[in-house]
């Protein structure tokens, strides 16, 4: 059977009389179920991150507000950034976002005033050296503004986090949360240091 007989054929019995009234019910009650779960994944990951940085005393965590992250426009999610940032030349930080239709994503990107040429202006600095080897290994997707990045297709199967294949794995207990927590979490504790380094140069370079 075809998607789209099938969709027909799932119609047919929802729109039947004796089925309408509960798939009406149903239909009123599913997004507050899929905002739910949403803000569960994003805060069970937010905790385990919150954790994860208390010996990094350099590194704050912000997390987007439950609207951003439910609707999951403007690349919500957590984002580990210097407690003191310079906004000229900017700064490196650690991000897990949510990509919308894409799913979900985690790296390294540039944030400030001159964010696009952050990274040529890093590579001039000798502390960009400790964490260019662990950069040219890591399978980044080459996004503007970041300094790596990826997608983790291998947790969100291709697709978005709002996706119903997404909600069910979420609705089925913490895996995916500790999947992507531990993943963030490992790549932040990698390169805290150097970033930090790096970022601390920048603040100097900017005459901070």
């Amino acid at each position: 059977m075809s998607l789209s007989d099938y969709e027909k054929k799932v119609t047919e019995f929802l729109i039947r009389p004796e089925n309408l009234p509960a798939a009406l019910e149903v239909a009123d009650h599913i997004l507050e179920v899929k905002r739910l779960l949403v803000l569960e994944f994003w805060r069970a990951v937010a905790d385990r991150v919150r954790g994860s940085i208390v010996q990094f005393p350099a590194w704050v965590m912000r997390l987007d507000t439950d609207d951003k992250l439910f609707r999951g426009t403007g690349e919500p999610g957590i984002t580990l950034q210097p407690k003191v940032s310079n906004s000229d030349p900017g700064f490196f930080a650690f991000k897990l976002g949510d990509g919308a239709n894409s799913g979900v994503f985690y790296g390294i990107f540039c944030d400030g005033r001159r964010s696009s040429e952050l990274r040529s202006i890093a590579e001039n600095l000798p502390e960009f050296r400790a964490v260019q080897e662990k950069i040219e290994t890591f399978p980044t997707q080459g996004w503007g503004g970041w300094l790596i990045g990826r997608f983790l297709d291998e947790l969100t199967n291709h697709k978005g986090l709002r996706e119903n294949e997404n909600i069910i794995r979420m609705s089925q207990g913490g895996a995916l949360a500790d999947r992507a927590s531990e993943v963030f979490i490992d790549l932040f504790q990698t390169n805290a240091a150097e970033i930090e380094s790096i970022n601390v140069a920048l603040a100097t370079l900017a005459g901070i």
